[in-house]
């Protein structure tokens, strides 16, 4: 009887979450990225692609800072899990207005050489640039490191990566766990 109540209740939160997603959110690609636009907060975010386009990025990819859907402008705020993961990207410019990067967002991006990283961003999830082997400088716009979370440079030669940063935040960064051991000019 408990097991019958309880898929009832598992149907009734897949069954909402579905509706809120067909009626409040829209899927939409644009150049070649992926985004899903919540229609009620008037946001949107960059998606992981498995279509054919997902294959055909290749080169330097800026995600910018709003994009413009059914003539209304939607601001990019977070790039979601996985959403580049395993595409061979050779730099990510990342516009200003952009607040997270979250978990494996860049994972195993092999040929990702290059990261411009604006002053909006707060957070960068678990593994956001795991295995990102030839990279080789990060450029971030703010004076103060964005909260990391676990393994976001694992299998990355950041002793030889530069870490370019504000002359103002220089030491700060210094003195940060997770940024300490890159070239940081």
């Amino acid at each position: 009887m408990k097991l019958r109540g309880l898929k009832i209740k598992i149907f009734f939160v897949i069954f909402f979450f579905l509706m809120y997603t067909l009626l409040y959110a829209d899927v939409i690609v644009i150049n070649k990225i992926k985004y899903e636009v919540d229609l009620n907060k008037k946001i949107a975010s960059v998606i992981k692609n498995n279509g054919i386009l997902r294959k055909s990025l290749k080169g330097t990819v800026t995600i910018p800072s709003k994009i413009i859907y059914n003539g209304i402008e939607y601001p990019v705020i977070s790039i979601q899990n996985a959403a580049f993961e395993n595409l061979n990207l050779k730099s990510i410019i990342i516009s200003e207005g952009v607040i997270r990067i979250e978990n494996a967002a860049f994972l195993n991006c092999k040929k990702l050489e290059s990261v411009i990283i604006p002053a909006t961003i707060t957070y960068i999830g678990h593994m956001g640039f795991q295995g990102c082997i030839s990279l080789v400088q990060i450029e971030i716009r703010s004076n103060y490191p964005p909260d990391c979370g676990l393994n976001i440079f694992l299998h990355v030669p950041v002793e030889k990566c530069r870490l370019l940063v504000p002359n103002c935040s220089i030491s700060i960064y210094t003195d940060s766990s997770t940024w300490k051991n890159f070239i940081i000019k």
